[in-house]
């Protein structure tokens, strides 16, 4: 048995369907891109979390930045999500197609009602396994 090198390889984006979370997982015709873990804008956004952290437990000491950091979390999840929202299509606001632009990731992504939205994208996020595709050259 052996492996072709270069038959699998790692993807920066993939597109998503936003799935209902009430009607059984349907899908909703709102499809995200998302940079993964091997997109610019992901990497540059962990490295940048990872400063900031280095950062507090310097100046604010380590239990302090643990304790404040379980707070944090949450708003890091929310950061992320809008940082790797590449694109999308399908999505509506009762006057057509809003545009992914940076400000509307921000306001859709941010409003604490659409945390749902959050919660698909993290998971993604979370499975380096769906950034990975056989190749078109395999």
């Amino acid at each position: 048995m052996s492996f072709e090198l270069g038959s699998i390889e790692a993807v920066e984006t993939i597109e998503i369907e936003i799935k209902d979370p009430v009607a059984e997982k349907t899908g909703t015709g709102w499809f995200v891109t998302i940079a993964g873990p091997n997109h610019p804008v992901h990497a540059a956004k962990a490295i940048e979390r990872a400063r900031k952290l280095q950062l507090a437990m310097v100046l604010e000491g380590r239990e302090r930045v643990i304790e404040r950091s379980l707070d944090d979390q949450a708003q890091a999840r929310v950061e992320m999500a809008i940082s790797c929202t590449v694109a999308w299509r399908g999505l509506m606001n009762g006057q057509g197609e809003l545009a992914c632009d940076p400000s509307n990731v921000r306001k859709v992504l941010a409003d604490p009602k659409q945390s749902w939205v959050v919660d698909q994208i993290t998971e993604v996020l979370n499975d380096r396994a769906r950034f990975i595709r056989r190749s078109a050259n395999a």
